[in-house]
């Protein structure tokens, strides 16, 4: 595996544990039973229980998305690379 190949697969692990981050953030505070991402409350009206519950469920959604980013773009990269082969002339 060429360094270029495993610093691009890093950034995008990188890149996807953000994106999981941020989503996961985006409900943190919402109206228990509420569907609606717009429907938010104060910090101080959320139970400790609640909280502490989707701040694990942030960080699960966080890492499962950081190894899935990574893993599609490895297949896909081999996907390519398959298909380069395949197109090639043969001598």
């Amino acid at each position: 595996m060429s360094p270029t190949f495993t610093v691009t697969l890093l950034v995008c692990g990188i890149l996807g544990g953000f994106i999981g981050w941020t989503y996961g953030t985006r409900n943190l505070y919402r109206r228990p039973g509420s569907r609606w991402l717009t429907d938010e409350i104060p910090r101080e009206r959320i139970s400790r229980r609640l909280l502490a519950r989707r701040k694990r469920e942030r960080l699960q959604y966080a890492l499962t998305v950081a190894i899935i980013v990574p893993v599609v773009v490895y297949v896909a990269i081999a996907m390519l690379d398959i298909l380069v082969d395949m197109m090639r002339p043969a001598h």
